[in-house]
């Protein structure tokens, strides 16, 4: 089916493309998912290839416990679908009101669907009723059906053979289709039909009623009053439901329970046509694997049928039976290759995507680590301040993770071209050589230790305390010389860890965290690393272990050289900012640094630090570089 939709001012937007039968539209809130669904529906409506189906994800129509109808048509259940396909219409009337409406303001400039929206959602509440309902007729309409024959029967003098008594079973059959597929979503309850009741009523001209009942054994006819006979039946039967063997009514079940009941009544009304599935988020209010288990069996049971689906949920486009994604940002939705993420693996599609939800929509994509609830998912928004709408942050994990995505660049280029993408890594313990070669990789290293380190400064720290009014607080002096009394503390850890990385390329020296937690002093550290290197190189790389003592002395000199000068910004480039600022943290009554970086974001601005103020114009300026194609940073320093 290929459609295209104009867009337009009013939020609706760009679509030019062929869907194929299982379609996913990725977007944030507020993308206009829902108006380019509402404008597929005209446009469906208008090509009358497809029976639409519009589907909204808040519905919750509740099943009756007791169900009963009459009918005086006499129809066999096999030919009752067109009858249930009609009565859905009526179900619709305001439906297909509210887009004959809005096919009339089409040559109007004001184009708005939010008319036809309201009209739409107004089908969905009867559906369970509605359903069950024709089950029930389906079963009273054969046996009026078989009374007629019978009745003919008897009347023409019982010549022949009568006719054949009808088996209530094939029709139970199709009612227990559609709660066998309820169970099969909800295998631990169980809906049962029971109490199976069938009446039929006889009448003659409407007026003198000659019996009741389904035996019309013994009654005298002619054939001239046969035309004058009417014959009405009422079927009922009742719904209970079970499970961890209780049973109770099925107005008991969870709302997700009856939402996925009442969707189950659209595969009833549409099961022999070809339909078009338009669904607005699909994990509302339902568990995202239940979403994920429903819709894999609508798809399944109505095979003829193509399926449009708007949602933000990544496990719901990634499913295995999605022939195409669609990334919808800047007012238009463009198709995502799904050959070209086959090159990457799952965890890594998954977090790919979940960057290109927001990059889309913005251009920028900011890659950083940890995870949306991480220190960092604060930190960066704070540190942006006004800018921050212009920049999609995404928590990538580690170093690691963060350099591997913007390596990918070429990928994303693939699906948004206009991207601009940018990784933030912390410094920890890498060399300037390391830092200077991120340039390359599309990502700049923080001058200081990690994120954390940012708010460790004395200065953020006294103008926080006074915002806060925390007194007595520190001083400046006495907060450097906790800093140096934390490097004190953690110089044997700093300089092991400085030397691993610096000698990881060739040797990978390191010791085991059980190994390094009894070394007492800076000469045993030696010997230890030593024996390490040694055992590690062996004669086939020549190694001198005298290299890694001097590599380790040159660490030891640049931490007493930072503790001599009280240089705040070298002291902070050195110690793990994340265990200081929970050291700080105290200070402020406050239980870890995460609890510092919330009020931080309420009281302070990073424009008023020059350390934090840096680095929001070196993320500024990188990204203009990135912009213009420039992949040599101009400072690898923030």
């Amino acid at each position: 089916m290929r459609l295209k939709i104009d867009g337009n001012e009013n939020g609706t937007p760009k679509f030019d493309g062929e869907l194929s039968r299982v379609n996913v539209i990725l977007g944030t809130n507020g993308s206009g998912k829902s108006k380019l669904l509402d404008a597929f529906a005209v446009s469906v409506t208008l090509q009358n290839d497809f029976r639409l189906v519009r589907v909204s994800g808040a519905r919750r129509g509740a099943p009756p416990e007791n169900v009963s109808s009459s009918t005086n048509i006499g129809k066999s259940f096999e030919d009752f679908d067109e009858q249930v396909r009609e009565d859905y219409v009526g179900l619709e009337l305001a439906n297909q009101k509210g887009i004959s409406d809005y096919l009339k303001k089409m040559s109007e400039k004001d184009k708005d669907l939010t008319s036809m929206t309201h009209a739409m959602a107004g089908a969905d509440q009867n559906r369970v009723l509605k359903a069950l309902q024709h089950f029930s007729n389906s079963l009273a309409s054969e046996r009026v059906e078989y009374t007629k024959r019978h009745l003919e029967w008897m009347a023409n003098g019982g010549e022949g053979d009568p006719p054949k008594k009808v088996d209530d079973r094939d029709a139970e059959q199709h009612l227990g289709k559609l709660l066998s597929l309820f169970s099969e979503i909800f295998p631990d309850i169980s809906i049962t039909a029971k109490d199976f009741a069938y009446r039929d009523n006889l009448n003659v001209n409407n007026m003198q009623k000659i019996g009741s009942g389904n035996r019309t054994t013994g009654f005298k006819l002619e054939l001239s009053k046969l035309k004058g006979i009417q014959v009405t039946g009422t079927y009922s039967f009742n719904l209970t439901c079970a499970k961890n063997g209780h049973q109770f009514s099925p107005e008991n079940l969870s709302d997700g329970e009856k939402q996925i009941l009442s969707l189950l009544a659209d595969r009833y009304f549409f099961k022999n046509s070809k339909c078009a599935f338009l669904v607005d988020e699909p994990e509302l209010n339902l568990d995202p694997v239940l979403a994920i288990k429903y819709w894999n069996l609508i798809e399944r049971e109505m095979p003829t049928s193509t399926f449009v689906y708007t949602t933000h949920s990544l496990d719901f486009a990634l499913r295995d039976n999605v022939n195409r994604i669609w990334s919808l940002g800047r007012g238009e939705a463009k198709p995502i290759q799904l050959e070209t993420l086959g090159c990457l693996p799952t965890d890594e599609q998954r977090r790919f995507l979940s960057g290109i939800r927001g990059i889309i929509t913005t251009d920028k994509g900011l890659v950083v680590e940890g995870t949306e609830s991480s220190f960092d998912s604060k930190f960066y928004p704070w540190i942006l301040g006004d800018l921050d709408n212009e920049f999609q942050i995404s928590g990538y994990g580690s170093c690691n993770d963060v350099q591997a995505a913007t390596k990918k660049l070429d990928i994303w280029q693939l699906i948004v071209p206009q991207s601009m993408i940018l990784g933030i890594i912390d410094a920890d313990y890498k060399t300037e050589e390391e830092i200077g070669q991120l340039a390359g990789s599309g990502c700049i290293s923080l001058k200081l230790h990690d994120a954390e380190s940012y708010l460790c400064h004395p200065e953020l720290l006294l103008e926080l305390a006074a915002k806060m009014e925390r007194s007595p607080f520190p001083t400046q002096d006495a907060l450097i010389a906790e800093i140096i009394e934390f490097l004190d503390e953690t110089m044997l850890n700093i300089c092991h860890h400085r030397l691993a990385q610096r000698c990881r390329a060739s040797v990978q020296i390191s010791l085991r965290s059980e190994a390094l937690a009894q070394v007492k002093d800076f000469e045993e550290l030696k010997k230890q690393v030593s024996e390490v290197a040694v055992a590690y190189a062996g004669s086939n790389y020549g190694f001198d272990d005298s290299r890694v003592k001097e590599i380790l002395s040159e660490e030891r000199r640049r931490c007493v050289t930072a503790k001599s000068s009280k240089d705040v910004m070298a002291l902070l480039n050195l110690v793990k900012g994340k265990d200081l600022l929970a050291k700080f943290a105290k200070h402020f009554g406050l239980a870890n640094g995460f609890e510092v970086m919330n009020y931080v974001a309420v009281h302070l601005s990073p424009e008023s630090f020059s350390h934090t103020d840096a680095l929001r114009e070196q993320i500024k300026s990188r990204f203009k570089d990135v912009g213009e194609g420039v992949l040599e940073e101009k400072d690898s320093s923030a």
